[in-house]
């Protein structure tokens, strides 16, 4: 009966078409491209012939699917043609899942017996990877049995989704009853029991299991096989007309000349996103080599789209094959800020700058959330001389390539040793708390706008002002890429609380304050930032009881995520509350931090 069902199958198919289809069904389908391409060559007109090829070139793991570079004619119609535009679909990439199952559906329904389309359906539907797709695929890969039992890939298939759901032993035996035929797929299906047999620990059933018959290196070619593309050059639709989606289509089957002539009408006749067709035209020039042409049409991508990843990371690589790595470096970064997984901006990065960069790094601190915290000891000379120790964490969102960004923090410290004029002092109740929160807003690469509120809780406070909140103008000159000077003046609402041990005093004030800071930053080297500094505050209505702070900082990149920063400050009051207090305050710190995120 089976012989009867298989010869009524063959029958379906043109007759000289019956070999291809032989060859198939026994999973040969390196045989079954040559078989198809030879009818084509001794028969031009015969259609089939060429979908043949195509279907069979799609699943060939051996030879990387390629075939004669003519084009289905574009008033070809039929089922094989239909399943052939199918496989071709499923070939280029995920993105045409949904069009490939509609042209397996319409081969189905312009011939439901035909095997190959309901074994097309079966292998699209595992792509969804869950039990969804596998229960789809099983009702597809049966119905092909159904139709030919003696179609042999099927079988092999069912066999694993069988494995796959769960259902062992219905695995085992399909395996088995596909293991002894002698074919390719009678050979893969040997290998297949072999291994399932052995995670299993049963034993070997003698018989159709011959290890010597396994074709382990096609079983490998096929499990890592990159499902991309058949090189068919030109698979014409029914209409001929361009369109964006077509493009990309004979761009993934690597036909660029193609995909850039394509590309050129759709721009001609400005019926398209204009930026997306560049790139396809660009990618396509670049591709063909046309270096000079690809560099103005990347360029033009950049007018119209900023954030085009494809543009910046081809005008890297066309920079650096000029031998421009400035420029190229720019590029790479810009990518990165846009996409930090963009592997060939990291893979360049780290081959112009060796060991000592680090992509991820530059990109992930430059856009999106950031996340660290921080230990550290510090002593502090002045009034009185305290050594203290704290944590603190904070995070921050950085929302645009310019560097607009919200930033909160907060902390707490414990003084665990004090002297005041040589004499040690009960340290109780003197932990502290503080918290702060910023808004940075760039509305140019030069200009921004600060706003900062902060609270600290601390059983008294040495110097008699402190900003709580403020606002800010401020101007940044960068000197170079990575060391730049930002000066800014602000207004800020003073309140603050300090005591001198019989009394307690505050300030409700507003404060003028100026402040300026020369910085540097290369997150992928061992001095990974520095920083100088300088601020100053004074009331307006008594200018000469004013404050002023400087300060310096280094930071050491030690094992990543981990580094540790050393830094140095000096305030200075310029007339103290009270006569006895040393107008000079100095502190040391070292702090241990570590980039959460």
């Amino acid at each position: 009966m089976a012989w009867l069902l298989a010869f009524m199958v063959v029958s379906l198919v043109p007759p000289e078409l019956e070999q291809w289809y032989s060859l198939c069904a026994a999973g040969d389908w390196s045989g079954a491209v040559e078989a198809a391409d030879s009818l084509a060559l001794a028969d031009p007109s015969l259609e089939d012939a060429l979908a043949a090829e195509v279907i069979a070139a799609s699943l060939d793991h051996g030879t990387g699917g390629s075939v004669r570079e003519e084009p289905l004619p574009a008033d070809t119609a039929g089922s094989l043609y239909s399943t052939a535009m199918g496989a071709l679909l499923m070939s280029c990439s995920d993105g045409f899942i949904d069009d490939a199952e509609l042209r397996l559906q319409e081969a189905i329904a312009l011939d439901s017996s035909n095997t190959l389309a309901w074994y097309l359906k079966g292998m699209l539907h595992l792509r969804l990877g869950n039990a969804d797709g596998s229960r789809a695929s099983l009702f597809d890969l049966e119905r092909a049995l159904e139709i030919d039992p003696g179609f042999l890939p099927a079988g092999l298939e069912e066999a694993r989704v069988l494995r796959d759901m769960g259902d062992m032993d219905a695995a085992l035996g399909k395996f088995l009853e596909i293991a002894g035929t002698g074919t390719p797929c009678g050979r893969m299906a040997v290998c297949e029991y072999l291994l399932l047999a052995d995670s299993l620990g049963l034993d070997i059933v003698e018989g159709p299991i011959d290890a010597a018959s396994c074709d382990w290196e096609e079983l490998a070619r096929e499990q890592s096989r990159h499902r991309r593309g058949i090189a068919v050059r030109a698979v014409r639709r029914s209409d001929d007309g361009a369109s964006y989606d077509r493009a990309v289509l004979y761009f993934e089957l690597e036909d660029f000349r193609t995909a850039a002539g394509m590309s050129r009408r759709l721009l001609a006749e400005g019926i398209e996103d204009s930026a997306s067709v560049m790139t396809v035209l660009g990618l396509s020039l670049f591709e063909m080599g046309s270096y000079g042409e690809a560099g103005e049409v990347f360029r033009s991508v950049l007018e119209r789209d900023r954030s085009s990843v494809d543009a910046h990371v081809h005008l890297g690589l066309l920079a650096e094959l000029s031998g421009n790595t400035g420029t190229a470096v720019d590029h790479f970064l810009s990518a990165l800020e846009l996409d930090i997984y963009n592997q060939v901006a990291r893979s360049r990065l780290r081959d112009m700058a060796d060991d000592s960069y680090d992509p991820e790094e530059v990109a992930g601190s430059s856009t999106g959330l950031g996340v660290g915290a921080g230990a550290d000891l510090s002593i502090e000379r002045g009034s009185r001389s305290l050594f203290e120790w704290g944590g603190s964490a904070s995070v921050s969102y950085r929302f645009d390539e310019r560097g607009s960004s919200v930033d909160g923090s907060f902390g707490g410290r414990s003084v665990t040793w004090e002297e005041s004029n040589g004499i040690r002092t009960d340290t109780l109740n003197t932990n502290r708390g503080w918290a702060s929160l910023g808004f940075d807003y760039w509305f140019s690469e030069d200009y921004y706008v600060q706003a900062a509120s902060s609270w600290d809780r601390q059983m008294y406070t040495e110097r008699p002002w402190q900003v709580s909140s403020y606002a800010a103008l401020g101007w940044q000159k960068w000197i170079l890429s990575w060391f730049w000077f930002s000066p800014r003046l602000g207004l800020g609402s003073v309140n603050a609380r300090w005591t001198t041990g019989r009394e307690d005093l505050y300030t409700d004030d507003f404060s003028i304050f100026a402040a300026a800071g020369l910085m540097y930053r290369k997150p992928y080297t061992f001095v990974r930032s520095a920083e100088i500094s300088g601020n100053i505050y004074f009331p307006p209505d008594d200018p000469e009881n004013f404050i002023s702070r400087g300060s310096v900082s280094l930071a050491f990149r030690t094992w990543n995520p981990l580094y540790v920063t050393i830094g140095y400050s000096i305030d200075y009051t310029r007339s103290p509350a009270v006569p006895t207090w040393k107008k000079f305050n100095t502190s040391f710190t070292t702090s241990l931090n570590l980039d959460l995120y």
